[in-house]
């Protein structure tokens, strides 16, 4: 159990024990919690005794350990107090043991496990020694606190205090344990003896640039432009409750230089009372020194000043607002400002004003800096890991970093400039920079979000007041910029940010909705930052950046990507790219550069397609844009990106835009293929529709016990047809939402506690899930998506009967312009009794009930107002078809509806809450399939046209009842889908759509058979000689010897390092083709003609002949498509 000393009993010091040589005592001149801590006075070699009674045995033993805090007045180099626990029950044997290097001033955490430092196994500790250095020099007291005995210790930082003991504490595929691992490593040698001026100047034009980002420097608060003064404003809220909290810390410093205020601690600090070091950082710190850097310039004083005479000098109301408006809400921030104007009614002159501003700055910078002080002496310091850096810098980076690089001039003032760059360099982990070679392509979306920007301030930070450290500066950014192109290389394993394919990972796979969208955005200031100079990034990177951006408004209708890649944050209505916008423009202009006055000249130039990008995002007249545009808040301790100066930035860019005629962007058109997601993206009009899978290698759901509590069917096949964005919030998951029926996907319609798993981020047996990408001759890009879905085994709670559930189907989509066709087959359920299976078609919300939406049922108009239920029987006994509209204006065609368990309702649905947290409901228009309980081989067809009348789908149904076929199903079994689609894309052209489950089958069509599965075939007959066949192999097939289970235990070796490794896949035709080959392409982009026969050949069918009915796919990796026009050879 636990036993915790805080001292603020005198008894706690009864406790330990030292010889008459030390004294112990309790102190409340410096105290970590409460108001005391113990205070030992100690000689040379002495030592500190506790007994445990009873001794540490067993489980507390094997999970528990030391946890304390230590003040050191004065470091000591060298020197260590060594902590020993013993067993003595007989001889006396050390159990484990460590040492505390005491070359440090102010606070210390210390968290240590007994397994970590030990030393003798199978002994039970009854006695800790603390054991003072043998030393010459000055002794000074030692203060501890907080001391614990815990019974379980986890998430311990090693640091500079108590370096890594057990070498095997922590891999390298722990991201959060890495910090003293990068303090270690050194710099590379430095090879010129004279620091370039030039490389030197252009850090000073970046630093400007940044300080620029952060608030237009030539402008005063009153000059700001609209939405700039709107972020100014609500910032000012912030100042304000920031001013409040300040004092709530009451932090003092006494005439000794005694620091102290309410405690602080890291975020995964269990200790009730005080404050987490985040708490401060965002929430008093950076607000402070935001305001106080607006505040200071001369441009703000003057501006103020002359603003406010005549009101300072006018009516008491007029006074007391102008007081408001100079010194902000805070009452006695104002009682300085009065203070230092003084009693002169109505007879205060511009230059008085100016002074008293002046004055109340200076008071606003000694707290900042009292405030620094503090937060130092409280253990935020060079080598410190503050008990557990354990997701520490998503809690405390952005605050500090921002805050202390606003503050450089007046904390290189106060002659502490290499205290704080040490400090940031620690925490920022700065050393891996110095890698040479990378150890991996890439890093995390959360390195990328909190301290990539983080280390450019520190580099900026750097001072160069001797050669030596201009360059040694000059080294750290050169390093930092290799740096910015490793993180944002694609990485072909499962770690992140980018993929091959440009999608964002995190947590082992596709994130849309958080974590990489930030990421890139980052990665694109700081392209902006140091573009035009010789840090610029290399064009490798920028691409990378660019293609990153192009794929995630490819995977966004315009701002919210689908619900099935959310990881944890479930939502249709997200609107994640409305608050990430500003990185299309970044990544598409030149910085500025400076003027012969050394002030900042004009945005020096734009690249045409990146822009477009960002003119088409950067739309005011949404409602989520604007929001995003008029919030100058602190909104995340994870990073700051909605400055006011990038509200300039986005101004003078869109204007300089408009001055090159450069528009906006049309919706993008097209197919995009995105198999490390399992994913595909359909695009036409404003629309777009995405279907999502999961195989061997792409997990399903991310949830945690509040959050997407109910996720576990989010990728069985979700087919989202997002009309546009206000369409999407007629899939409300916060209300009434059924987590059994997202629309494609097919599912157990279990009730919620039923779909609470024990685990997450599940991978399942089979390999399909993934998508082909055809561009053939048509307009635009078409494809489709295959998925074989075998249940993984879900973590259900011992004894619950979902556990002996087994579940599997095959699933099919083809797309073909507005067209989605959708097939399923294998469906088979055992154990689930009394649970259907079912595949959701839609599933749509009343938004209004005053000005309801409607349905159309076999043409038949259906308000979501009035209660309705369409059971099978409905549609008839024979192989009748059924039409359907949704709310959106998508039609549905569903043939033999009967047999095929066609079920609609309107109704109130009653649900609970993505956090499990509340029971919630709301009206809902549902259509689905209903295939059973335990259903054996049953499927499905149905088909649904985006946005089109329903006059069309009813044109379709008839066409397909009398046999003159828009598409006809050719197989639909176990083995194959296959599809003909008629005139398309153009009239009297053909497609064909293969989805092979097993490599044995014989297909029609032009396709008769494949050397391996699974695989996805698509073929476009553009008339009777020429055609196109495109392949895919969506399967990662990563180097991976093992069966993955979860995410969660996926290790380093299969993150950082996995490859695709390639598949050679032979394509069977009917009809010979031409030995010579068109272009081929491969993920889109055509390759050289010289190197076409290494990734597509036709085998000629004899020595020497012209043609060949075998087409050989070669170096088919990492689920791109490869595509070749052919020629049929004609007798």
């Amino acid at each position: 159990s636990n036993q915790e000393y805080t001292f603020e009993a005198a008894s706690d010091i009864d406790a330990f024990s030292v010889p008459t040589t030390s004294a112990l005592a309790q102190s409340s001149v410096r105290y970590k919690d409460g108001s005391h801590s113990m205070k030992w006075t100690w000689v040379s070699g002495d030592t500190m005794t506790h007994t445990f009674s009873p001794a540490i045995s067993g489980n507390e033993l094997k999970e528990g350990g030391i946890q304390l805090w230590l003040y050191n007045t004065n470091p000591r180099a060298g020197e260590n107090l060594a902590v020993s626990f013993q067993n003595t029950a007989s001889t006396t044997v050390t159990v484990s043991q460590f040492n505390i290097k005491l070359n440090f001033k102010g606070w210390r955490a210390v968290w240590v496990s007994y397994q970590e430092a030990i030393v003798t196994k199978n002994k039970d500790i009854n006695v800790m020694k603390i054991t003072a250095p043998t030393t010459q020099a000055t002794i000074h007291p030692l203060y501890f606190d907080l001391l614990r005995f815990a019974s379980e210790v986890m998430r311990q930082s090693r640091d500079k205090v108590v370096p890594p003991i057990d070498p095997n504490l922590y891999s390298n595929n722990n991201f959060w344990q890495q910090t003293y691992c990068w303090s270690q490593v050194s710099p590379p040698t430095i090879c010129v003896t004279t620091p370039s001026q030039e490389k030197l100047d252009n850090m000073t034009l970046i630093e400007k640039r940044l300080e620029n980002w952060f608030v237009n420097q030539s402008q005063s608060s009153l000059q700001f432009p609209t939405n700039a003064q709107r972020r100014w404003m609500s910032l000012q809220m912030q100042v304000d409750s920031a001013y409040t909290q300040y004092e709530q810390l009451n932090i003092v410093k006494s005439s000794e230089g005694v620091i102290t205020g309410v405690p602080l601690y890291a975020d995964s600090s269990k200790v009730t009372g005080g404050k987490k070091f985040g708490e401060v950082m965002v929430k008093v710190l950076l607000p402070l020194a935001l305001d106080y850097h607006v505040r200071s310039r001369d441009v703000d004083v003057n501006a103020l000043a002359a603003d406010q005479l005549s009101n300072l000098n006018g009516t008491m109301d007029q006074k007391n607002d102008a007081i408001k408006k100079i010194a902000g809400g805070n009452q006695n921030i104002q009682n300085i400002f009065t203070t230092a104007l003084g009693t002169n009614q109505k007879s205060y002159t511009l230059e008085k004003v100016k002074v008293a501003i002046g004055t109340l700055n200076t008071k606003r910078k000694e707290r900042l800096l009292l405030l620094l002080e503090y937060i130092e002496d409280q253990g935020w310091n060079d080598g410190s890991g503050i008990g557990t850096l354990h997701h520490e810098m998503n809690h405390s980076g952005a605050g500090f970093m921002n805050a202390v690089f606003l503050l450089r001039k007046e904390i290189t003032a106060a002659g502490k400039i290499d205290d704080y760059v040490a400090t940031m360099k620690w925490y920022n982990e700065f050393g891996e920079v110095y890698q040479d070679p990378f150890e991996y392509a890439g890093t995390t979306a959360d390195r990328m979000r909190t301290i990539a920007l983080a280390m450019l301030f520190t580099v900026l930070m750097m001072p160069t007041t001797t050669d030596a450290k201009k360059l040694d500066k000059i080294r750290d950014m050169e390093e930092l910029v290799l740096w910015y192109a490793n993180a944002l290389s694609p990485n072909e394993g499962l770690a992140g940010v980018l993929k091959p394919d440009y999608l964002g990972f995190h947590h082992n796979s596709f994130y849309a909705s958080a974590y990489p969208p930030l990421a890139i955005h980052c990665g694109a200031l700081i392209e902006f930052l140091l573009s035009g100079t010789p840090f610029k990034l290399s064009e490798d990177t920028s691409k990378h950046i660019k293609k990153g951006l192009e794929t995630m408004r490819i995977v966004a209708v315009k701002y919210s990507t689908p619900n099935s890649v959310c990881g944890r944050f479930p939502g249709f209505y997200r609107a994640i790219l409305a608050k990430n916008f500003p990185a299309y423009a970044y990544a598409g202009a030149t910085a500025p550069s400076l003027n012969a006055d050394g002030s900042l000249g004009e945005i020096a130039a734009l690249d045409s397609d990146k822009i477009k990008m960002f003119l088409r995002l950067n739309d005011a007249g949404n409602e989520d844009v604007s929001d995003y545009l008029e919030d100058g808040t602190i909104f995340t301790s994870i990073f700051y990106l909605n400055t006011i100066g990038s509200i300039n930035i986005m101004e003078e860019i869109s204007s300089k835009a408009a001055s090159m005629s450069v528009a906006a962007e049309s919706s993008p058109q097209g197919f995009w293929t995105k198999n490390y997601a399992s994913l595909v993206i359909a695009r036409r009009e404003n629309w777009a529709v995405t279907m999502k899978g999961f195989n061997k290698y792409v997990w399903d759901f991310e949830a945690s016990s509040y959050q997407n509590v109910y996720g576990l069917y989010q990728s069985h096949g979700a087919l989202l047809v997002a009309n546009s964005e206000a369409s999407l919030k007629t899939l409300d998951i916060d209300n009434g939402w059924d987590w059994t029926r997202h629309p494609g996907t097919t599912t157990i319609k279990m009730d919620l506690e039923q779909m609470v798993s024990q685990q997450r981020r599940y991978f399942q047996p089979r390999e399909l899930a993934g998508g082909l990408t055809l561009i053939g001759g048509g307009d635009y890009a078409t494809g489709g998506f295959g998925m074989d879905f075998s249940q993984p085994s879900y973590k259900f709670p011992a004894g619950s009967f979902q556990l002996d559930i087994t579940f599997g189907f095959k699933k099919s989509m083809f797309f073909a312009d507005f067209a989605v066709i959708c097939l399923g087959s294998g469906i088979t359920t055992t154990m689930s009794s009394p649970n259907i299976t079912q595949t959701t078609l839609f599933q749509t919300k009343l938004l209004n009930a005053s000005n309801p939406s409607s349905i159309l049922i076999n043409e038949t108009s259906h308000s979501l107002n009035t209660d309705l239920t369409k059971a099978p029987s409905f549609f008839g006994t024979g192989n009748h078809a059924a039409t359907l509209m949704d709310v959106n204006g998508n039609t549905y065609y569903i043939p033999d509806a009967h047999n095929q368990g066609l079920n609609v309702k309107i109704g109130l649905q009653n649900s609970r809450h993505r956090r499990g947290s509340k029971a919630t409901s709301a009206r809902y228009a549902t259509a689905w399939l209903n295939h059973g309980v335990n259903p054996t081989d049953k499927g499905y067809e149905y088909t649904i046209l985006v946005n089109r009348p329903s006059e069309e789908v009813r044109t379709l149904a008839e066409n397909q009842a009398s046999g003159s076929y828009w598409y006809q199903v050719l197989q639909r079994d176990n083995r194959a889908h296959v599809v003909k689609i008629n005139n398309c894309p153009r009239q009297g052209e053909t497609q064909y759509g293969y989805v092979f489950f097993d490599k044995s089958v014989r297909t029609s069509g032009p396709v008769r058979r494949v050397t391996k599965d699974p695989c996805i075939v698509m073929v476009e007959e553009v008339d009777t000689q020429n055609l196109y066949i495109a392949v895919s192999y969506p399967n990662l097939n990563f180097n991976i010897s093992r069966t993955l289970d979860w995410g969660t235990l996926v290790n380093g070796q299969e993150r950082f390092y996995s490859v695709s490794t390639p598949v050679e896949i032979e394509v069977r035709v009917i009809n010979a083709v031409n030995i010579a080959t068109g272009d081929v392409r491969v993920n889109g982009e055509v390759v050289p003609d010289t190197d076409k026969t290494n990734h597509v050949m036709v085998r000629p069918k004899s020595s020497g002949a012209t043609t060949g009915r075998a087409i050989v796919f070669k170096q088919l990796s990492k689920g791109f498509t490869t595509e070749v026009k052919l020629t049929r050879w004609l007798p």
